[in-house]
């Protein structure tokens, strides 16, 4: 079994057990109701947390970050169960410095895998990629007043400025992976891609078949295949030069080279299997 499949087998386990927890609380009217719902709450976000953290490793960036919010995930959900059961088994009362350990723990068990999923994100105009930068630092610098304040003194204008960071932090956890998703999509009436087709033998199960480009999968075996298109564009505007009839740029006129003609005139754009890390097409 590799790491990866026991790694989300594990995470599987995790989140079946914060759900039996929390239907047992629901159902059976026990008298700890609270204490269980905490728990099955501090199970799942330390499975999201993980979650979150193994994917941005598996794309190879920010290892030593990810491997630190790893090591704060598996603390803050220890800690909780060690004051839970020293509290319940042991009539224990944790001390506020312990509290205020395992808050600073699960702040940053959850900021450093958001952080790290937003660097995922990729954008080619300069001001979308200062809106990740800015996103980036307000997340951290909400994780960082959160962990640094003492929350038993704090006042309401403290209070208030943590609450509008933690807005406008919202705001870019869940406007990047929009934006992410609308800078990558290239208009339907300006692509070669939906007018050809790519023949394709699966490396797997040796299949032959033919496949649009983008992400698809083997008909046989399901390996997934990734094909990516050159297509030519104008150097001044971005306009598709496809099976052009003359030797300029029908959107801005613009006069175009040798290497622009004899791309635009071929029948179809260059095609090529893009391997990715794991090992698919």
């Amino acid at each position: 079994m590799n790491v990866k499949r026991a790694f989300i087998i594990f995470l599987l386990i995790v989140l079946t057990t914060a759900t039996v927890i929390g239907v047992i609380a629901l159902t059976t009217g026990v008298d700890n109701i609270q204490l269980l719902l905490s728990t099955m709450l501090c199970l799942d976000l330390f499975a999201l947390s993980l979650l979150g953290t193994g994917y941005v490793l598996s794309r190879g960036r920010w290892r030593f970050v990810m491997l630190l919010s790893m090591a704060a995930s598996t603390a803050a959900a220890g800690l909780y169960l060690f004051l839970t059961c020293s509290e319940g088994a042991f009539e224990v009362r944790p001390t506020a410095q312990w509290r205020w350990l395992f808050v600073r723990l699960a702040t940053t068990a959850t900021a450093l895998p958001i952080a790290g999923l937003l660097s995922l994100t990729r954008f080619r105009h300069a001001v979308l990629g200062s809106a990740r930068t800015f996103s980036l630092t307000f997340v951290f610098l909400t994780a960082g007043l959160i962990c640094y304040l003492d929350w038993t003194v704090v006042g309401r204008e403290e209070f208030r400025l943590v609450g509008v960071l933690i807005v406008i932090s919202l705001l870019g956890v869940f406007g990047l992976p929009l934006l992410h998703i609308l800078a990558s999509m290239s208009p339907t009436s300006e692509t070669v891609a939906d007018q050809s087709k790519v023949g394709v033998t699966c490396p797997r199960c040796t299949l032959y078949q033919q496949i649009r480009p983008g992400n698809s999968r083997c008909a046989r075996c399901r390996l997934r295949i990734s094909i990516e298109v050159e297509e030519p564009r104008c150097p001044k505007c971005g306009y598709l030069l496809y099976q052009l009839t003359e030797p300029r740029c029908p959107e801005c006129g613009e006069a175009l080279g040798v290497d622009e003609l004899v791309s635009a005139s071929a029948p179809g754009a260059p095609v090529a299997p893009a391997l990715s890390r794991d090992g698919d097409v």
